[in-house]
């Protein structure tokens, strides 16, 4: 619930954003918009789900050190919060996947049309290449839970990890290392 109008509002000054550039049109303005709007409300609940993952790890060494004190009073159950981390999981993915999806599609598009400016997004771009490692994190995450049975602390260090990605992604590879993703 805390992260929809934040990704709303990011989504609506993408879209804004969009119309200003003559060089999408088309069907590459619609994939486009669904790209960064579905990538946007993915990062979203991971960020949510990072902030869970902590809280249960926080809650959990309260717990085990019988010191029940300022966490436990104030925060909801360990399995709560695991489900919760877990349902922002699963929300997220399914975003980041329409995200890599349409944003694989728009490329094609994109690149079919023959824009000279328009630099080739393949694998070997570091901003695509780890937001498909970031997918797979989240990807074994939902795996390991639904098959192994992780759950509790690996699903918030995982949750974590996959954050700490997509940090990753959003500030320094989008600044330095990449060429197809410059806006």
């Amino acid at each position: 619930m805390f992260p929809a109008p934040i990704a709303l509002i990011i989504g609506i000054i993408a879209l804004i954003h969009l119309k200003r550039r003559p060089d999408l049109h088309g069907a590459g303005r619609a994939w486009f918009g669904v790209h960064v709007s579905s990538l946007l409300f993915a990062y979203a609940s991971f960020a949510l789900a990072c902030v869970l993952g902590v809280t249960y790890v926080l809650q959990f060494k309260e717990i085990k050190a019988k010191d029940l004190g300022f966490f436990y009073e104030r925060l909801p159950s360990l399995q709560v919060l695991d489900e919760m981390n877990l349902r922002a999981v699963k929300i997220g993915w399914l975003f980041l996947t329409v995200g890599l999806i349409s944003g694989a599609i728009w490329a094609t598009e994109i690149q079919a049309s023959g824009d000279p400016r328009v630099h080739s997004m393949t694998l070997a771009d570091p901003k695509i290449f780890v937001a498909v490692l970031c997918w797979a994190v989240y990807s074994f995450e939902l795996f390991a839970a639904r098959r192994i049975g992780w759950g509790g602390r690996r699903a918030a260090y995982l949750s974590a990890v996959g954050f700490a990605i997509v940090l990753l992604n959003f500030v320094p590879i989008s600044y330095f290392l990449t060429k197809s993703h410059n806006f």
